[in-house]
Order: structure tokens, then C-alpha cells, then sequence
């Protein structure tokens, strides 16, 4: 084990000695003038922390102890730059700055087209408190401000105020989430707030209390006006890793709130420039919480963030927030706004990101909404930034696609010449979407006889609407609101055309339009016709009892088609029945025996389709369909913004999935769905699935997992889950990307030219003709890639990755143990990533392990390789770090090691490199009783025979 910092906390007593872990703050410090507190504010982290142990970074498989009580500080960095910019209250220049965030994520965009933001829900800040009397975050305390309440858990105590000397941090994270502000508006204005103070005022804080603020979040989740439904955690420990720490002790705390469907958030960590490899910090390294990182106004990485391929990143360099009164000096004007910097200040943005696109989904019917469903989104919706230090690709936060993505498409015109048509009946609905603020639905008929139209709508999102009605060629103004409970009435004379559009300036959403037609020459109670239900019905099985309809097969093979597009058409044994729009409500469908085929076409409403075998349902706003006893299933949507669900069986079942289409067929049974815009499968754990995915003529998205499959472009997602084979085509156009992930048991990825494939225990995966792919390695196993060229000059090596790109195809395999390229079929070179070595053919014939120049003296050791060349050798790449390492060995070597092995750092310094290679005869290291060296031995017998089975495969 390689030593790192420790430094014992004289508060808190530790059953292991001076071993006391902690966690470590996560943002730059406030860039700002006229601070009283400059001296405490801008000086070193580790000055700050006081007597807040600190460590470094340690080992992938050792143990840390952990004291009883460990300390806790939120993730700030000290100040960059000795220049201080000028105060940042109402300066356009600084307001401008920090506006560029939400430039680059899309925010800005999205708030135009669509005004979401956040209200119906409520996040907890766990942090050093808020002060909630600034008037961005609501100016109070309690039921009927922004800040509903909270809790101190560093005094215990109901009075969780950002106090000073140090506190700021919380309520500037609160700001980034929910400020309220015509200029420097966070990223989810309407949300309401909870503080839970984690931070005395000293800025020092305990593990525990984090501990106890999760579990508060769990048992207060539902107590305010709006439910909790997002956790921000702008603090972590000292950590590096791709897995959780061995003394992490949020974990039951963060499932427990995983399973209540809340998202929880935290900040990767500011300490890359420590570690300078990809991880992350604790708990952002736990698999229960979304890891953010941070990135510059020019969309890259900062250099402080800690980052890896699980994190999304998201603005956190000089980012404009509030912060306590006392902070810039105390005034009595609780206005204050200041720059920091730091996956802090990141964090918070992407939980203001998850509540608006909570909001979205809900807002689309998506029957089930979770924390892995938002995180996947994000995800899926996101961007890809190069990291040139890391040489590997990041995901970067898209809110404006994420949003964009879940609204439905405008299916409805918005004038008199782009109008929807339709036909006026004494009685009707027609459900819509208003799908952006400047949107307007314009339905346009014919009136066929004299009389008055009275129009209502149904929305429990849109409160502000208003009514445009053209006659003649003009338009004008409806009185009357389309929310109100009298609507709005209007005279038509027959043979006149009309049209009539509904808009709201403040809202989007679904709503439903009623319709009541009353003709002059009516009757009193008149107003409702019949629909033409033939009489004869009820010998096809078609029964109707008030709002509600039958449908009863028979034990032979029926055939139905019904159309729910407007009223409810029903066609069978060459017989048509209709029922007008608005008297059907439920349909019961039975077709009993034999090999049953239904087909349902949906209308411009949007529908939901829930299908497994023989049975489904299907419904909108207005009709639900319940299905019995249908072998075949199919529906074809009508324009509305659809989803599909179909579950398959514990059979062998295949999936084709193309742009919203999908069929799914097993032993038995065919589900189908068309014209779809999302499809979602669960083919559940048994038996071995197959599914065949097409792209779209534009550019498509693919992602294979182990346990799901997604692929998406424009206006289609289709997502599959359980399925053992995934086989995806591109070959409609587009320049297509696909990205394959590993399993945790050995899998193996193989691609030559237009295939692409990766295969471990009960799992496969195979693309073709798709321009981009990248293979990656992060969920376990020793995994191994082989990659096939025709040019070795197409050929991509870097740190954690190997490839190839000519003008056709990319192909990358990032983070495998083993990666192996040939050119021609001819094996050009073996490396080991887990152990960091690369093994090559030199002139010789010989094989040398080299190690990188990121290695130091602690890394040789047991990563070290042997050869398996005629005259074995160790080869140490010393990189940078050349003159010190050869030094050092050479040290060794003459204090321990035989006179004629090597006498000064010349003699084993290999000449020809311009790196600086040290090699070391093997052979004599072996022979040497001194256990300096033993270190260099390790497996050794283990690494030789894998070496030499690898090159005996291929034989070499």
C-alpha cells in the first residue's frame, strides 16, 4: 500500500489512531471585492478546512478506517486569480458571464419555447443552510415562502440559516437551483426550497449529520405543499475511485431514497489536478446518486473536476448566485449575487435540470418516472465533449434537447391555412397540446346547419388561455376564459366556414376541448344524435350499456378493426358500427378463443399503449380500451404523441424495432405498434431475447447495455430492456454513432470495418454499418478488444484507449484490460490497461512492458510484467519523470544488486529512446535475495504465461 496524508482531528476521537477520513469542499472560492471576510475567503483549502482532517488519494483495494463521527466540508476551491473583479451587484458584465451557462446548456432556449420551471416540487439543499431572506429566494421562511423549511443538524436546532463567518455556500448553491430573477434566474425558478444545515458556522461539518439529513429528506418527503423529489449534495470526500469507499456509510441512506423515486446530486470533486486520472469523489462514486463535473464557458472540462464516464457535466466555472447579506458586508438589502467556481456550483445545476425534466415527463403522461429513467435521459439527450487531457469523451448537459425531446410534436396548425379540419357534431371532444409558448391550436369546420357552438376546456395545466375565433376572413377575441366553467358560445350560420384557436401565453400542456353544436330549429334536449349504432350489432358480439362498450369474440379466428380517432368505429365480418365522439368511454375487448387478430388505429390525442401477450390496454384523455384473449395486437397511432409499452414472456421472444415502429413475437402471440413516438420493451429475465434495431435516414443514437438497449433520432426513442441478443443495423442514412458497454463478468469486443460486436456470458451485441462506435469497458471483468485495420496509420492509441478511424469508419475500445490491434489479420500489438503496461514487437522479435510516464516509484511493483522474449528484460517507460526514476533504480541496484548487473543510471538507461527507458535483465533480478525487488516479482510467473497464451492464440 502507498502512504498518503493523514492528519488526526483533535475533536473527535478515533478507535483507529490517526487514521480519521473526511470529506473534502468541492467549488472555487467567491470572486468578489469589498469582502470584510477576504482574508478567511481566499487563502488555501487546507488553511480553511482548520483542524478538518485531509487525505489523499488511496489505493483501489485498500482499506480506509473510518472514526465514528467523521468531519464533512462542502466542495470550494481556493481563488484562481490574486485579481479581484468588481463588485458583481447589478453589473450587466458579470450578469452577462454568468448568463453564458445558460447559453451553453440550452436553457435559454428552452425557457423561450417553453417556460418550465419547476413549480409543483421541492428540492433539499444539504448544505451550510440558506439564507432565505434574499429576495431571489422568496425573502421568508416557512409555508407560503420559496423556502418551506428545513432543519440544523449541526445545532440542532429548526433555524437553518447560512450563517456567518463562513457560511455563503448553501445559499449560493440554493440560487444556482431556484433563484428568482429577471436577469440572473436559476435554472428551476418555481421550485420551492428545503435547508438542511450540515455546516456549523465555522464552515466544519460531520458525516453523521449528512446521514441524518437523508433520512430526514426520507421521513419529511411528502410533508410540504409540493413533494421532495431532488437532493443536492454540492460536498464529497477525498476520493478517487469508480466504486464507493470501503467506509461509506450514506449508502443505505441514498437507496432508501432511490426507492421514494427522488433524485439525489453530487458534485464530482475539484481535485483532479491531484489525482490526474478519471474518478470521482464520495458519494458522487456511489451508483445511487447522478456525479457531476464541471465544465468552462467554452463547454470543456475545467481543470479542477474531477470526471469520469458515469458523471455528467455541467456548467461550474464563475457562476453568478446569491449569497447571505453578511457575505459582502452587511447592508440590510438582502440583494447580494457573487461568482464562484467548482462542481458546486455544477451540481446544482443539474438538479435544477432533473426538476425540469421531471416536469416535462409528467407533463407527457410517462407513466412511470424514477431517478435511473431522469439520469438515463440526461444522459441520452446529452452532448459529448473531448477531454485532450484524459484523451477521453465526457457527457455534457443538453437540457434544451433533454426537454425538446419529451414535448410532443406540434400536430395542429396554428392559422386558418395550416388549421386542423373537422366535422362539427352536436356533441364532441378533441384533446390537444399546447407544445410552446407562442404555439396555437386552430381547428377549422363547416357549419352544416344554423345555431350556436359552445366550446370548454379541460386542462389542469394551462390557466391562462385565451379563445381567437376567424368568420369571413377576420378574426377576433372570444370573451370568456377557456378554463372557465362557462366557456365560451358563438353563433354559425350553415354553409359558413369557421375556425377556432386556443393559445396560452404562460403555459404548455395537454387539454380538452368540448364541443356542444345546438341547431336553431332544435328541440329542447335535443342536442345529442345517436352515432348510426346498427341494430344489428349485438350479433358480432357488440353490446353497448350507457358510456361503456362490449366487444365478445367467438372461439374461432376473429378479425376486428377499431378506430377510436373520433367517436368509436368498429368493422368486423364486413359490418361497420359507429359511435359518436364523447358517448364511449370504456371498451371491453374479449375475442375469447382461436388465433384472434386486433387492430386499433389511435387518433391526434395522445395514447398510451400497454401490450403483452394476448392481452394490452390503450387509452386518452377521453376512451380506455381493455383487451382479453388477442393473439395478434397491432395499433397504429393517429398523430398524437404516443407511447408504447410491451412486455414479452419467459419464452424465447424477438423484437424489431424500427423509427416508431416495433413488433415484438414470441411462442403464441404478435405485438405491434406503428406510428409511435417512444416504445419502451421489457422483455423480461428468461429465456434468450433477440432484437433487431434500424436507424431513420437522419442521425441516430445507440447505446447497448447489459441490461437495456436504446436508440434514438429524430422524433423516435426506442428502448429495450432484458434482452440477451441486440443485433442494430445503420444503413438508412445519416452518420449514425453507437456505443457498446462491457458487463461485469470477461466480455470481449471485436470490430473489423463496417461490424462492431461485444459478447460476454449470456450477452451479445453486434452493430453494422453504424460510422461511429465506441466500445467501452468500466463495469468489470477482464475484458479484452480486437481491433482489425487495413492502414496502420489509421491506427488510434492513447492512454486508456485503442482504435481506429479511416475515412469510413471510427472505432474506439476505451478502458479494456486487454486490447489487442491487428492490420491485415497480423497482430500488431497487445495492451494491458488494468495493469497499465503496453507489450509490443520490437525488430528483434523480442517483447518489452513498458510503463507509462503517469507511473511514479510507487507503481512499480505489482503491476510490473515480465517479458517473454529470448533474453527477458523489464522496460520502465520513465517518461518525465526519467532522470529522478533511473536514479532511484540505479541507486538500488548498486546498493543491493551484484557489481556487473549495472553500476551508475548510464548503464541501464536504454540509449536509443528519447523517453528514457531503464531495463533490467530479469534473469539477475530473479537470482537477487534482497526484497527491495520483490515487488517487481509479483505474479510474474502468472503475467508470463498470459503473455505468451495471448501471442500463442495468434500464433506468434
Amino acid at each position: 500500500m502507498s502512504h498518503t496524508l493523514f492528519q488526526q482531528e483533535p475533536d473527535v476521537p478515533s478507535p483507529w489512531g490517526e487514521f480519521v477520513p473526511s470529506l473534502e469542499r468541492c467549488e472555487d472560492r467567491l470572486v468578489m471585492s469589498a469582502i470584510p471576510m477576504i482574508d478567511l475567503l481566499h487563502h488555501d483549502l487546507q488553511d480553511d478546512l482548520g483542524d478538518i482532517p485531509i487525505y489523499g488519494p488511496a489505493p483501489t483495494n485498500s482499506f480506509l478506517p473510518t472514526a465514528s463521527s467523521p468531519t464533512v466540508s462542502s466542495h470550494v476551491l481556493a481563488n484562481d486569480s490574486p485579481n479581484l473583479p468588481s463588485p458583481v451587484a447589478d453589473n450587466s458584465n458579470v450578469t452577462s458571464q454568468a448568463s453564458s451557462a445558460h447559453q451553453q446548456t440550452g436553457w435559454i432556449d428552452a425557457q423561450q419555447r417553453f417556460g418550465l420551471n419547476g413549480t409543483g416540487q421541492t428540492v433539499a439543499v444539504i448544505d451550510s443552510g440558506i439564507a432565505w431572506d434574499h429576495v431571489a429566494l422568496g425573502g421568508g421562511f416557512g409555508p407560503g415562502y420559496r423556502v418551506v423549511g428545513g432543519w440544523d443538524f449541526a445545532e440542532s436546532d429548526s433555524n437553518p440559516y447560512d450563517d456567518r463567518p463562513a457560511g455563503f455556500h448553501g445559499t449560493h448553491v440554493a440560487g444556482i437551483i431556484g433563484a428568482d430573477d429577471s436577469t440572473r434566474s436559476g435554472v428551476a425558478s418555481g421550485v420551492d426550497l428545503v435547508a438542511l444545515r450540515v455546516f456549523d458556522d465555522a464552515g466544519k461539518g460531520q458525516l453523521s449529520w449528512v446521514e441524518n439529513a437523508l433520512q430526514w429528506v426520507h421521513q419529511n418527503k411528502n410533508k410540504f405543499e409540493f413533494p421532495i423529489t431532488t437532493v443536492n449534495l454540492s460536498l464529497g470526500s477525498t476520493w478517487n475511485g469508480s466504486t464507493i469507499p470501503a467506509w461509506a456509510s450514506l449508502e443505505d441512506e441514498l437507496q432508501t431514497l432511490r426507492n421514494d423515486g427522488i433524485v439525489v446530486v453530487s458534485s464530482a470533486g475539484n481535485s483532479f489536478k491531484q489525482y490526474n486520472v478519471p474518478g470521482l469523489s464520495y458519494p458522487a462514486s456511489s451508483s445511487l446518486v447522478i456525479p457531476v463535473s464541471s465544465v468552462d464557458s467554452n463547454g470543456m472540462l475545467s481543470d479542477f473536476s474531477q470526471r469520469h464516464d458515469r458523471a455528467i457535466a455541467a456548467p461550474g466555472r464563475s457562476i453568478l448566485s446569491t449569497v447571505p447579506d453578511h457575505f459582502l458586508g452587511t447592508d440590510g438589502i438582502i440583494n447580494d449575487w457573487a461568482l464562484s467556481s467548482g462542481t458546486s456550483m455544477a451540481a446544482p445545476y443539474v438538479a435544477g435540470a432533473s426538476v425540469l425534466v421531471r416536469e416535462a415527463m409528467q407533463l407527457a403522461g410517462w407513466s412511470s418516472i424514477s431517478p435511473t429513467g431522469i439520469y438515463n435521459w440526461l444522459m441520452e439527450t446529452s452532448d459529448t465533449v473531448y477531454d485532450s487531457v484524459t484523451n477521453a469523451s465526457y457527457d455534457r448537459l443538453n437540457l434544451g434537447r433533454a426537454i425538446a425531446n419529451l414535448i410532443p410534436a406540434d400536430q395542429t396548425g396554428d392559422d386558418w391555412g395550416a388549421a386542423t379540419s373537422l366535422t362539427l357534431q352536436n356533441r364532441m371532444t378533441t384533446d390537444g397540446w399546447i407544445n410552446s409558448l407562442g404555439d396555437r391550436d386552430v381547428y377549422r369546420f363547416t357549419a352544416q346547419s344554423s345555431g350556436t357552438v359552445t366550446l370548454n376546456s379541460d386542462s389542469s395545466r394551462l390557466q391562462d388561455s385565451s379563445w381567437t375565433l376567424w368568420s369571413n376572413g377576420q378574426s377576433s377575441t372570444l370573451s370568456g376564459s377557456p378554463t372557465s366553467s362557462s366557456g365560451t358560445t358563438f353563433s354559425v350560420v350553415a354553409g359558413q366556414s369557421y375556425a377556432v384557436g386556443i393559445s396560452d401565453s404562460d403555459q404548455i400542456g395537454p387539454y380538452q376541448l368540448q364541443w356542444q353544436f345546438n341547431p336553431s330549429n332544435a328541440s329542447p334536449g335535443s342536442g345529442e344524435g345517436s352515432g348510426g349504432t346498427d341494430a344489428n350489432a349485438s350479433q358480432f358480439g357488440i353490446v353497448r350499456s350507457g358510456s361503456n362498450l362490449q366487444v365478445l369474440g367467438t372461439s374461432n379466428s376473429d378479425r376486428y378493426q377499431i378506430d377510436i380517432s373520433n367517436g368509436v368505429r368498429i368493422e368486423v365480418g364486413g359490418k361497420t358500427f359507429n359511435f359518436s365522439a364523447g358517448s364511449i368511454g370504456n371498451i371491453q375487448v374479449d375475442l375469447q378463443g382461436g388465433d384472434d387478430l386486433l387492430r386499433v388505429t389511435g387518433g391526434t390525442t395522445s395514447e398510451k399503449i400497454d401490450f403483452a401477450s394476448g392481452r394490452g390496454t390503450i387509452e386518452n384523455t377521453s376512451i380506455r380500451m381493455s383487451i382479453a384473449n388477442a393473439e395478434q395486437l397491432e395499433f397504429t397511432g393517429g398523430g398524437g404523441f404516443d407511447r408504447a409499452y410491451l412486455v414479452g414472456t419467459d419464452g424465447d421472444d424477438v423484437l424489431t424495432a424500427k423509427p416508431r415502429f416495433a413488433e415484438m413475437t414470441g411462442t403464441g402471440y404478435r405485438l405491434q405498434v406503428n406510428d409511435v413516438q417512444s416504445i419502451y420493451v421489457d422483455a423480461t429475465q428468461a429465456g434468450q431475447d433477440s432484437a433487431y434495431f434500424y436507424d431513420s435516414v437522419a442521425d441516430d443514437r445507440l447505446s447497448v447495455r447489459p441490461q437495456f438497449t436504446s436508440m434514438s433520432g429524430d422524433r423516435f426513442f426506442n428502448y429495450a430492456s432484458g434482452i440477451e441478443r441486440v443485433y442494430a443495423y445503420s444503413n438508412a442514412g445519416g452518420v449514425d454513432s453507437a456505443t457498446l458497454y462491457d458487463s461485469a463478468s470477461v466480455d470481449t469486443f471485436n470490430t473489423s470495418g463496417d461490424v462492431a460486436s461485444i459478447v460476454g456470458p449470456n450477452f451479445f451485441s453486434y452493430t453494422r454499418f453504424f460510422e461511429n462506435v465506441e466500445a467501452v469497458s468500466s463495469s468489470g471483468g477482464r475484458d479484452i478488444a480486437a481491433v482489425y485495420a487495413t492502414d496502420s496509420n489509421s491506427i488510434l492509441v492513447g492512454s486508456d484507449f485503442s482504435g481506429y478511424q479511416d475515412s469510413q469508419w471510427s472505432r474506439i475500445a476505451r478502458g479494456f484490460s486487454d486490447a489487442r490491434t491487428f492490420v491485415n489479420n497480423q497482430l500488431l500489438s497487445v495492451r494491458s490497461f488494468a495493469v497499465e503496461e503496453l507489450v509490443s514487437m520490437d525488430w528483434m522479435g523480442s517483447m518489452n512492458v513498458e510503463v507509462p510516464a503517469s507511473s511514479s516509484n510507487a507503481d512499480i511493483g505489482s503491476d510490473m510484467v515480465t517479458n517473454a522474449s529470448p533474453i527477458p528484460s523489464v522496460v520502465i517507460n520513465a517518461g518525465v519523470r526519467t532522470e529522478m526514476l533511473v536514479d532511484s533504480i540505479a541507486e538500488s541496484f548498486e546498493a543491493f544488486a551484484s557489481p556487473n548487473i549495472v553500476q551508475d543510471a548510464n548503464d541501464i538507461v536504454e540509449p536509443t529512446s528519447q523517453m528514457g527507458f531503464v531495463r533490467l535483465p530479469i534473469d539477475e533480478v530473479a537470482d537477487s535475495e534482497h526484497s527491495h525487488f520483490e515487488s517487481l516479482l509479483v505474479d510474474l510467473e502468472d503475467e508470463r504465461r498470459w503473455i505468451e497464451a495471448i501471442f500463442a492464440e495468434h500464433g506468434v
